[in-house]
């Protein structure tokens, strides 16, 4: 059996055992479809179905579901496909065999990526994962619509504001307030779909 961290470029290849995690489509490279992929050790790697093995990709592949895959091709990732910290990516298509493996704790159902602040605006819209004390604030617009200011700090203590609309805050399956009440344990909170901006209030910069 081959794990996530053995794999090379143009190296012998085995069995790789994966969980599902995340799926996209480029805006400008329809003909790709990624998966994102995590193995029992929690490593992480971008899987690719694409051009005449793009839809059989995505009739196999589904969220948070376990595969066993084989015949595959490891190539190196180029400066647009590269959201990993990985050199490579797992290349599968029509040659490869893709067969289900049973749902098993042995395998982690999430993956966080712990970034800073400073490394915040480089992510762009892409997911967000960020470790935190937080404060919740209720606001209301000008034209009287109300929202929420979620307030995260990281370890060192540097704050970041995130502003909730009601599109988020009035759906319980985006947003559960009552799972932010203060615990005697640290909270990680995951945010995705985010768009980060900086704004200038009182002569401060505020991101």
């Amino acid at each position: 059996m081959t794990n996530i961290s053995d794999l090379k470029y143009a190296c012998e290849r085995g069995q790789l055992q994966v969980r599902i995690l995340g799926k996209c489509k480029p805006n400008y490279r329809h003909y790709e479809t990624w998966y994102l992929g995590v193995d029992k050790y929690g490593d992480v790697i971008q899987i690719l179905g694409q051009r005449t093995n793009q839809g059989y990709v995505e009739s196999i592949f589904h969220i948070s579901s376990c595969y066993t895959i084989s015949e595959y091709t490891c190539p190196y990732l180029d400066e647009y496909q590269k959201v990993l910290e990985n050199e490579i990516y797992v290349d599968v298509g029509l040659a490869s065999i893709i067969l289900p493996l049973p749902d098993t704790i042995t395998i982690p159902t999430t993956w966080f990526r712990f970034i800073s602040k400073a490394h915040l605006l480089q992510l762009g819209e892409n997911p967000l994962y960020y470790p935190l004390s937080r404060k919740i604030r209720n606001c209301t617009k000008h034209d009287g619509e109300e929202f929420i200011l979620l307030i995260l700090a990281d370890e060192s203590g540097n704050e970041i504001t995130i502003s909730l609309w009601k599109e988020c805050i009035n759906i319980p399956e985006k947003f559960r307030r009552e799972e932010l009440a203060a615990p005697p344990a640290t909270t990680v909170v995951a945010i995705t779909n985010l768009k980060t901006s900086t704004i200038v209030a009182n002569n401060n910069s505020v991101t």
